[in-house]
């Protein structure tokens, strides 16, 4: 009985939108559609509302803590982690945009050959394209050399390219210039 009655108000509501001539009457349509985005736009804006209050109730003055939430802190006796004020004078000094210790090491093991050979050569510029090529000046025979990536300039190949330097491979040592 209750299905009856939901199919028949289903087919009332079904029929609001034909005309007499049992055709779509689009204008029904439309203002149907225009009350549900009335009331779309009416939540949008509550949502922004009660968004708002919360974000101005938020103390700037405080600004931001470092310490964790009180129900994730641990009871101090029961950690053996150092605190976090241990680590924060290395976390502020070190630069996440550096190499650090690897390039540091790379430049330790290249062989005494390879360190006459970035005193000899020098990198003059750099023409930036889809496949760049790079001026490298032979200061010893005062010869510059035009090169792409994977060509030759003297006993070197050029492993790469980049937009401010130029790593070259004599053996198995790296040589960057720039």
């Amino acid at each position: 009985m209750a299905n009856k009655k939901r199919v028949i108000l289903l087919e009332n509501i079904v029929r609001f939108f034909y005309d007499e001539r049992n055709q779509l009457d689009i204008k029904k349509i439309n203002i149907f559609l225009f009350c549900i985005l009335i009331v779309v736009i009416l939540n949008f804006a509550r949502l922004v509302i009660t968004s708002a209050q919360a974000i101005s109730r938020i103390d700037l003055e405080k600004g931001i803590s470092l310490e964790p939430p009180a129900l994730l802190s641990t009871p101090k006796e029961d950690s053996n982690l150092p605190e976090l004020n241990n680590y924060l004078p290395a976390i502020k000094q070190r630069n996440i945009f550096r190499m650090g210790k690897f390039s540091q090491l790379r430049e330790e093991t290249t062989s005494g050959k390879a360190q006459e050979i970035k005193a000899q050569y020098q990198l003059v510029g750099i023409s930036w394209s889809d496949d760049p090529d790079a001026l490298i000046e032979d200061t010893k025979l005062q010869k510059t050399y035009f090169v792409k990536k994977g060509q030759l300039v003297g006993d070197m190949k050029v492993e790469a390219i980049y937009r401010d330097r130029v790593v070259l491979r004599l053996g198995q040592d790296l040589i960057e210039l720039k």
